[in-house]
């Protein structure tokens, strides 16, 4: 995170921070290095690892939405996360909230257009930067059925990936702020910023109750 910051902020020049990325590999000597802040520094990391492959998780914008929130108001942060978060929301939230979405400012999140515009982007620059040969792409629920072919992807043994592992940070509450949003402003956003990759890799969800976990039948499961 501090890399980035610099590197952004012009405290870096582009090849002292390439140096310092592969000082950093270098001394945590990782399989796999899986990190969202790792977007912040992909055409570096394709460029300086040409033999490196990518896979891309990617859920539905809702859920993914619902997840962030749900992580943001129910953990606990370390100080320099908690800064970065501030720092990149800054850079990226350039909207005030709309009526509809109040309940998001009144817990101080960004507005919608917002959230989705990164969500959009992450995924986007992601296609587009990482060569298709070296990138594979894996819908976050379908992990653990997709392990086969993960473990293709990556040339090793299937029974090397560990199944139970696919899931180890839950949030620790489940706020349910998605459902208290305006179903139109909601609707709106989501068209607005996601709708051609929703289309692409998520036809079957037109809505939020379209989602597992905010779909009647599964309220219904609950009680």
């Amino acid at each position: 995170m501090s890399l980035i910051r610099r590197l952004k902020e012009g405290d870096l020049t582009d090849t002292r921070a390439r140096k310092m990325l592969r000082g950093l590999d270098r001394r945590m000597w990782l399989e796999l290095n899986a990190s969202w802040v790792n977007y912040f520094l992909l055409e570096m990391l394709v460029e300086e690892y040409p033999d490196a492959r990518f896979v891309l998780t990617i859920r539905d914008c809702y859920s993914w939405l619902d997840s962030i929130i749900n992580q943001l108001l129910g953990r606990e942060h370390g100080e320099y996360e908690t800064q970065f978060q501030q720092w990149f929301g800054d850079s990226m939230s350039r909207e005030t909230h709309k009526e509809g979405e109040k309940v998001l400012e009144e817990h101080g999140l960004w507005p919608l257009d917002g959230w989705f515009r990164f969500w959009s982007s992450h995924a986007n620059d992601v296609l587009n930067l990482v060569p298709s040969d070296r990138l594979l792409i894996v819908r976050t629920p379908e992990i653990r059925q997709d392990i086969p072919r993960i473990a293709d992807f990556l040339g090793i043994p299937p029974d090397s990936l560990n199944p139970g592992s696919s899931h180890q940070h839950k949030a620790a509450k489940q706020f349910g702020l998605l459902s208290k949003i305006d179903e139109a402003c909601l609707d709106e956003a989501v068209d607005k910023q996601c709708k051609d990759l929703m289309t692409r890799f998520f036809p079957e969800i037109q809505q939020l109750s379209d989602v597992r976990g905010y779909r009647p039948e599964d309220t219904r499961d609950e009680d």
